[in-house]
């Protein structure tokens, strides 16, 4: 690999991509080259790691120490832009453009490698078109970089050749150290933090508590002083090697719990309690009897659509007015979430309550963050990334939902009563029409989405339930675009699941006795509409 300056893959050794490339990892050390950090065996530290993280691939950058520059940022006033930071953050990128997927990075920061490593992240959070690097960093390590106060001794003892002074070497990096604190901090909120230093260090190898605070997940580690303490060997870097896996392992991925992030993506959602939507699925449970509904828990068709080899992965409910349909998508929402143990976000559509197509995807999204705080420990601090993005709130949400779906194994949405949008077929209301086809332009746009997502979902199996009553547009969107497989609502279904409804002993809706005899009948259940109609029954 030679002596030369900048990034090299090192692990994988033929520079390629790992079989199942799922994360990246960027080698930054102090100003020897990266090929010198070995471990008492020989080994390069980077490549005794590589065969641990088969997943990854491994990169080096080297700068020269004296060839550092500060130059004047001609776009920010009083900035500064660092040279060797500028360099990894625009190589760097022009590998990850080659990606074309959002790979996390971790960075290992030696020395004052992590002083570059914090410039080449301010860059990219001030220049759009590096802005992929801050965007996919999940994780920073520091191993023994000095943060602030770089003095001449502290300086002297980093220094590759101690007897060599530089004094104008020093003051640049000094400079630097010390433009970078802030800037560090107002990134922190993005990635993970690990910070390890050397016992006799000092002071100066801390994070300030700020940082670490702002940080997802921000901690320090001690590293002990091996009894050979003098230049390079101060530290076995044995113990440092498996330090370093046990880090990356941990935190390969950054979430966030912390409430100041919870609130601002809850806040960017628009958060507010959604009345209609949690009354309708909680009053739909209570009128649900027992025995009613179990036909559908085992059919055939919804139990496929419920396993890993299902055939499509959009079901339709159709049934006439009155058949139960909004009862049985907040079953099957309960059956889903409870007893599969898996995200089943509902949504009842209502003609009452007209939404965008932000807000519907809003309402799902809600859902799932709930969801991934509970079951996983926290969102993925991506979302912050996507919120602040300049790209439409449209297709920002439909980002975010992208990526709460990756959290998740398995994700289930459903949509009960998407014709309620538009009017019943053969009936015109010239008032209301240029409404009803805005509400239903954005069901279709939700609709469209979810189901792409079904269709190609990379990181999580998405499934989509739709219920409503059979009209030729909503079959052409389902049946003939996206081959979803339709589950009829039979009249015998229905008769028998209204006829256990009449019989029961107690209807707690209506507060009314009907029997206490199970093999009674009602001899209302004997009228033909009746039998066919929920509405008509509860009468």
């Amino acid at each position: 690999m030679g002596d030369s300056k900048g990034l090299r893959v090192i692990w994988p050794p033929n520079g390629l991509k790992p079989p199942n490339h799922t994360h990246d990892i960027v080698f930054v050390q102090n100003q020897r080259s990266v090929l010198d950090w070995k471990a008492k065996n020989g080994a390069i530290l980077p490549e005794k790691i590589g065969p641990e993280l088969e997943t990854s691939r491994i990169f080096g950058f080297d700068y020269d120490l004296e060839d550092a520059r500060i130059t004047s940022d001609g776009f920010f006033e009083n900035d500064i832009i660092f040279g060797p930071g500028y360099d990894l953050c625009s190589k760097l990128n022009v590998v990850k453009s080659i990606d074309k997927e959002h790979i996390p990075i971790t960075f290992v920061g030696h020395s004052v490698g992590g002083v570059v490593v914090k410039h080449a992240l301010w860059i990219s959070k001030q220049r759009p078109q590096l802005g992929a690097i801050l965007k996919q960093t999940s994780h920073v390590i520091f191993v023994d970089t000095p943060h602030s106060n770089l003095t001449w001794s502290l300086w002297k003892t980093l220094s590759a050749d101690p007897q060599r002074e530089s004094r104008g070497c020093w003051q640049l990096w000094s400079t630097a150290v010390d433009s970078a604190q802030d800037k560090f901090r107002k990134l922190a909120c993005y990635f993970n933090i690990s910070s390890a230093f050397l016992a006799l260090r000092g002071p100066e190898a801390y994070l300030d508590g700020y940082t670490l605070e702002d940080s997802p997940n921000g901690r320090v580690f001690e590293f002990p002083v091996t009894e050979n303490h003098k230049g390079q060997d101060r530290i076995n870097k044995d113990f440092i090697s498996e330090w370093l896996l046990d880090c990356i392992r941990e935190t390969k991925f950054c979430l966030t719990r912390k409430n100041a992030h919870v609130l601002k993506i809850k806040s960017w959602l628009e958060f507010q309690p959604e009345i209609i939507n949690a009354h309708t699925y909680e009053r739909n449970l209570r009128l649900r009897y027992s025995g009613t509904g179990n036909w559908l828990l085992n059919h055939a068709s919804f139990r496929q659509w419920t396993s890993d080899g299902v055939r499509s992965p959009i079901l339709w409910l159709t049934g006439p007015e009155g058949s139960g349909k909004s009862v049985l998508s907040s079953v099957i929402t309960h059956h889903l979430s409870q007893t599969l143990q898996d995200p089943a976000a509902y949504i009842y559509f209502c003609s009452q309550k007209p939404r965008s197509a932000f807000q519907l995807a809003s309402l799902l999204a809600l859902q799932l963050v709930d969801f991934v705080l509970e079951k996983n420990g926290g969102v993925s601090i991506e979302i912050l990334h996507v919120i602040e993005e300049e790209s439409s709130r449209l297709q920002r949400i439909h980002r975010l939902l992208r990526i709460l779906v990756s959290q998740c194994q398995r994700v289930f949405f459903i949509l009960d009563g998407i014709d309620h949008m538009g009017l019943p077929e053969g009936i015109e209301l010239p008032w209301r029409a240029q409404e009803v086809e805005r509400t239903t332009q954005h069901m279709e746009t939700t609709l469209k989405f979810l189901m792409d997502l079904a269709r190609n979902s990379k990181f999580g199996s998405v499934r989509v339930w739709c219920s409503s009553q059979h009209t030729s547009g909503i079959e052409n969107l389902l049946m003939k675009d996206s081959a979803a497989t339709r589950l009829r609502m039979e009249g015998d279904t229905v008769a028998e699941d209204i006829r256990r409804y009449l019989n029961h002993p107690t209807k707690q809706e209506h507060g009314e006795l009907i029997s206490k005899d199970e093999n009674s009948e009602n001899d209302y259940s004997f009228i033909p509409e009746i039998q066919r109609n929920f509405l008509l029954a509860s009468l």
